[in-house]
């Protein structure tokens, strides 16, 4: 069975782009990989995800903390939903592992393949975890973060890994 591998998250360069730089290492080490990615219509993933050559899967989804009332009570509203849109992109990819990017969308799907008992990995490229992967650090089974400060929060589970930089980065493009 070839190592199936969904990536969850975005709604910013900052989520995205790292779990860019992960899918093209994981293409250069397992060629026959299938990496896809789960992000929302409206998000940066959207636009950046069929550029760059990977296949986004959609669910609806939408942030809770900073929000407006009728945004948070929109958010909320569509919990319901970002479950359903999760389970069935669980169940039609039948991923190997879960890679959550962070961003109000890769909650749902980190949490519905934990219970699921997919494996589960959060990366975390922020000194301060944001809201989602703080909610999912007992979940996880591993957490890769950038920063010392971030260990505390995911406990024994977390690793320093650095954040992935894509290579283009190195080339000057």
């Amino acid at each position: 069975m070839a190592l199936s591998v969904l990536i969850a998250g975005g709604g910013t360069g900052g989520h995205l782009y790292p779990g860019i730089a992960v899918a093209r290492a994981i293409f250069a080490r397992v060629p026959d990989a299938q990496v896809t990615f789960v992000g929302t219509a409206t998000g940066i993933e959207s636009r950046v995800i069929p550029r760059e050559g990977f296949t986004l899967d959609v669910i609806r989804s939408a942030g809770l903390k900073g929000k407006s009332l009728p945004s948070l009570a929109r958010g909320l509203g569509l919990l319901p939903a970002s479950a359903i849109d999760a389970w069935r992109v669980l169940s039609q990819r039948r991923p190997s592992v879960v890679i959550g990017v962070g961003g109000y969308s890769s909650g749902p799907v980190v949490a519905l393949a934990w219970l699921r008992r997919i494996p589960t990995l959060l990366m975390e490229q922020n000194a301060v975890p944001g809201l989602t992967n703080r909610l999912l650090a007992s979940m996880v089974s591993a957490a890769a973060v950038t920063y010392e400060p971030s260990l505390a929060i995911f406990g024994e589970k977390a690793f320093m890994a650095g954040n992935p930089v894509r290579p283009e980065f190195f080339r000057g493009e």
